[in-house]
């Protein structure tokens, strides 16, 4: 992706040095940035940029759209600012200074020519990516690790996308890579309905056999997001990305939880034998009957994890169940409907 060429001139030195450090942190896959102190600087310079953003410096900017032909974006604070001659509001677009650095990104894309596209209401087409969820009623720690053998099973024969909203799953612990705005960028972009691929695509890592959408750093923004959220971000990830199917591991219930599970065309439930669980699922498949979803029961499959004796790494467990009678199993329970759906596609 070629890189956007910034030429930024902000006179507060604090808010300059916040802003450019995020872009040069979070965004320097998508930005070349060059800092000037002065917009006469930028008047002068011989260089040639996509874009000028600037602030603080009100009277230069009629010099900037006289002398430079690139689109120019003013980060507009105080009243005085807001009362700007006709001949510079049609030249130069004027935003909020103190927002949020995800609505700038967005302002100097839509200026550049980058897509900003805006999420469909009421799609009612048929995905082309499978979503299927992992959840569990109890022991639900075993949930990483199944969700992990299911990606590396399927992730040899199909794309597969990694969605972890579970709080606290320990997927950290597994990617080299350092987590970058993962999830919370992306539920931003779902909430707001507005998107860009290249955004998206900055939040993705990859592990073997599979990709993954970095983890949340705060995880409660994974309870403060809604179905509608999730749903949204599906709906993201079916119509730009290219995945044939997307692994959910479902953490806490949240306002839409059996929606987002109506939503996924597999639901595997993870249990054991013995004890209360044989009521909780009980409860829970006449939760799911009471909302009317009773096909979603037809497409829940009862997985029972085997007993663990001695405490081990997910990794540990990951390649135990991969070479075992348990992935002998779970090759069995997924390869067959998967793939052969693979091949009609």
């Amino acid at each position: 992706m070629q890189k956007v060429r910034l030429a930024l001139c902000i006179n507060d030195a604090d808010y300059r040095g916040r802003l450019s450090g995020h872009l040069l942190l979070q965004e320097k896959e998508r930005f070349e940035l060059h800092l000037f102190t002065d917009a006469e600087q930028i008047v002068d310079d011989v260089g040639r940029y996509d874009i000028i953003v600037c602030a603080d410096c009100l009277q230069e900017a009629h010099q900037l759209v006289q002398r430079r032909t690139e689109p120019v974006v003013y980060l507009i604070d105080c009243e005085s600012e807001r009362q700007t001659p006709e001949n510079l509001t049609e030249k130069v677009r004027f935003i909020e200074k103190f927002q949020s650095v995800n609505g700038i990104v967005d302002a100097i894309l839509q200026e550049v020519g980058s897509e900003i596209r805006q999420l469909a209401d009421g799609r009612q087409i048929v995905p082309k990516t499978r979503c299927v969820a992992v959840y569990s009623l109890a022991e639900n720690e075993y949930q990483l690790p199944f969700l992990v053998t299911m990606a590396s099973v399927l992730g040899e024969q199909n794309r597969v996308l990694i969605l972890d909203i579970q709080e606290n799953s320990g997927i950290m612990h597994l990617l080299q890579q350092v987590p970058r705005g993962g999830i919370e960028e992306v539920l931003s972009m779902a909430e707001s309905g507005k998107y860009s691929k290249s955004r998206l695509l900055s939040c993705i890592g990859h592990m073997d056999h599979a990709d993954y959408i970095y983890p949340a750093e705060n995880t409660e923004c994974l309870c403060e997001a809604d179905g509608a959220m999730y749903l949204r971000l599906l709906q993201m990830i079916d119509e730009e990305l290219d995945y044939t199917m997307v692994l959910l591991n479902m953490g806490s219930r949240f306002n839409g939880f059996f929606e987002v599970l109506n939503r996924c065309q597999n639901v595997y439930l993870l249990s054991r034998n013995g004890g209360l669980c044989q009521w909780r699922e009980y409860e829970f498949n006449e939760e799911i009957s009471k909302r009317g979803y009773e096909a979603l029961m037809d497409r829940t499959t009862r997985v029972e994890i085997p007993l663990m004796t001695m405490p081990s790494s997910c990794e540990r467990i990951v390649e135990q169940w991969k070479w075992n009678e348990f992935g002998d199993m779970i090759r069995h329970m997924l390869l067959q409907p998967f793939m052969a759906e693979g091949m009609r596609a």
